[in-house]
């Protein structure tokens, strides 16, 4: 059973993005650096211990070195030309090789799972394990898949003490959706249902986005994948990022509004 862990928002001022959704009323603290590939973030918990990641670079060099790999996230960042924009999801799951096992059945190109780590500002380093696919006959990126190594209850425990996790000012907040700009959002909806055993949800027509969506359920959370109709905010994030992300919509906010934060639509809906 996959779950929803973290999506990936890349930008070249994590403090900027971070000091805007507090002004919002989004808590966020330093997650830590990643020193061997040149990546820092700032991380907002939201429920079931997803978060969102603020990712930027300390070191481009660094990031160079390690992007050379086509299907890490850093690949990804140096592909784009380290431009802010909503990069790519993570999904959680326990067991890794049997991600892998699953996914080549697909004949999709696996990698991992591998070890990574991090510094925490407190000194501490966090481990974990990550696995990534591609599809070379898809412009939309895959997840990729993350193995914490611990339960969830562990790893809330953990990171309330830490300060990570504390109450958002805006309300009891809860990741509703994530939104991704498609050529074809029957095709990519179905690619992942078949991929991931996602449900199938409902069609979607948004007339904000001009766009018609089809949506896959995980857990408690969906994916919509929207196809522009003409001109409008889905076909621009279309055309200037390509095929993936652009929309997170988060529930249990005490006032509506839609903001753009350093290239990534952010929808709080009651």
């Amino acid at each position: 059973m996959f779950e929803l862990d973290h999506i990936v928002h890349y930008t070249n001022n994590p403090e900027k993005a971070a000091s805007t959704l507090e002004k919002l009323g989004v808590y966020s603290n330093p997650g830590g650096r990643h020193e061997q590939f040149g990546t820092y973030n700032i991380l907002s918990y939201f429920d079931n211990l997803t978060y969102i990641e603020l990712i930027g670079s300390f070191d481009k060099e660094l990031v160079k070195k390690s992007a050379k790999e086509p299907y890490t996230l850093w690949n990804q960042f140096d592909k784009h030309h380290y431009q802010d924009n909503l990069e790519r999801i993570a999904l959680r799951h326990n067991d890794l090789n049997a991600v892998s096992k699953r996914l080549k059945q697909f004949n999709l190109d696996v990698y991992g799972p591998y070890p990574y780590s991090r510094k925490t500002p407190d000194g501490n380093e966090i481990h974990w394990e990550l696995l990534y696919a591609i599809d070379k006959n898809s412009d939309l990126t895959l997840p990729f898949f993350i193995d914490w190594k611990r339960s969830n209850s562990e790893r809330e425990a953990e990171l309330k003490e830490q300060g990570s996790i504390k109450p958002h000012k805006l309300g009891d907040l809860a990741i509703q959706s994530v939104g991704f700009a498609v050529k074809d959002a029957e095709a990519a909806a179905n690619k992942w249902a078949q991929f991931f055993e996602f449900e199938t949800g409902e069609n979607i027509i948004n007339d904000d986005l001009n766009a018609e969506g089809k949506s896959l359920i995980v857990e408690n959370k969906s994916f919509v994948f929207y196809e522009p109709k003409g001109e409008g905010i889905a076909q621009h994030y279309l055309e200037e990022q390509g095929e993936g992300p652009f929309l997170i919509t988060i529930t249990g906010s005490s006032e509506e509004k839609t903001v753009e934060i350093n290239g990534t639509l952010y929808h709080f809906k009651n």
